[in-house]
């Protein structure tokens, strides 16, 4: 289960470490490297995901999707050594309910517009 993080909130995976199609199914978070075309091509294979963030190796910079319909990039700082922790913090940020509003029933957390 290599490259595959298990949180109490979501899943977060590796694409590059071949975790196999299970564990990209299943995930929130997708990360590894290409560019925001990759990105944007993963997000629409896995649904899903409600995060995808790929480093591109030529110049470090991070394309990331929300829920396969905002794009965006990123400098080099998320994109550390420690990339997974950062997304999950990201993560945490959009989609855990803000303080003080209960979340409706299917509503996916604070809506930080």
């Amino acid at each position: 289960m290599t490259g595959v993080t298990v949180s109490h909130d979501h899943i977060r995976v590796d694409i590059d470490s071949d975790p196999g199609d299970t564990w990209l199914c299943c995930a929130d978070v997708l990360y590894g490297t290409g560019g925001a075309d990759r990105a944007v091509e993963t997000a629409r294979s896995y649904p899903g995901c409600q995060l995808v963030a790929l480093r591109d190796p030529e110049d470090g910079l991070c394309a990331v999707v929300v829920r396969g319909c905002a794009v965006f990039t990123v400098g080099p700082l998320l994109c550390g050594a420690d990339m997974g922790a950062q997304l999950t913090v990201l993560y945490r940020w959009l989609f855990s309910p803000c303080p003080g509003r209960a979340a409706a029933p299917g509503d996916a957390g604070c809506h930080r517009d």
